[in-house]
């Protein structure tokens, strides 16, 4: 049975998280926050979960930093709607409980993964901001919801191809974000991508066959991310390796 899933990056805010829950219903939530040494995020945390428990929706804590690390937001958020359309449930991302950074990286997550009709990024329109700090403790920075969440309008992010995507990842996990081409073949290989399914023979025997893998590769996928400006080649000795840019490594994020 389809069940209904928000993602929820927090900071500051209450109700801006809780009531598009009980507008649009919720199985399960997830919540994008790192409390350790930010008390105020914890106690934002702990309303939400009470409220969780007592409404019966199930909540799982992800630890990241959602006002400073766009990768991991972006990251994170891909893998949870990737998953979870992959069970034939549906998404809503909230991109108005945290700051700019959590609201880009959600944003492009949803704009890479998730299809109009399997649910949407919305944005929650606040009634009221109070100044006072009780006011403030009880409902977060903003106040009540004017109106029905706001769907915002995204087109869909059109992604490398899954064989550039499975390179882009393996770099990303990589120290440095570099491999050599040998390293980055037999992730292709042990992916189950056909083209690149071969065990080449060792020694003279093998030869054409590695040839043409590493032909295959460099007019694939090496000159598609170069061009992209994804990846640049560097050269070590008779070796060669790709090393992502900072573009490739928020472009990898998404890649899932």
């Amino acid at each position: 049975m389809e069940q209904i899933v928000h993602i929820i990056p927090l900071g500051w805010e209450y109700d801006r998280a809780v009531l598009p829950l009980e507008n649009l219903k919720a199985h399960r939530i997830y919540v994008i926050v790192r409390t350790k040494g930010f008390p105020e995020r914890a106690h934002y945390l702990a309303k939400l979960q009470a409220w969780a428990r007592k409404s019966k929706v199930e909540t799982r804590v992800v630890p990241i930093d959602s006002f400073r690390d766009l990768h991991s937001v972006m990251k994170s958020v891909s893998e949870i709607i990737v998953r979870e359309l992959g069970e034939g449930n549906r998404v809503y991302v909230n991109v108005s409980t945290s700051g700019k950074v959590a609201a880009i990286g959600a944003t492009l997550a949803g704009m890479a993964h998730l299809p109009p009709n399997r649910g949407m990024v919305y944005y929650v329109a606040a009634l009221d901001y109070p100044t006072d700090r009780e006011a403030q403790r009880e409902h977060g920075l903003a106040k009540g919801m004017d109106g029905d969440p706001l769907p915002v309008p995204i087109f869909p992010l059109k992604l490398p191809s899954p064989d550039c995507q499975r390179v882009l990842s393996t770099l990303d996990r990589a120290p440095g974000g570099e491999l050599a081409y040998t390293e980055l073949l037999r992730s292709l290989g042990d992916g189950a991508f056909e083209s690149f399914a071969a065990k080449p023979a060792s020694g003279n025997e093998g030869r054409p066959e590695r040839t043409r893998l590493q032909v295959t590769f460099n007019r694939r996928i090496v000159a598609k991310l170069v061009s992209d400006g994804s990846v640049t080649t560097v050269a070590r000795g008779k070796n060669r390796s790709l090393r992502l840019t900072g573009a490739g490594r928020q472009l990898a994020a998404l890649c899932v």
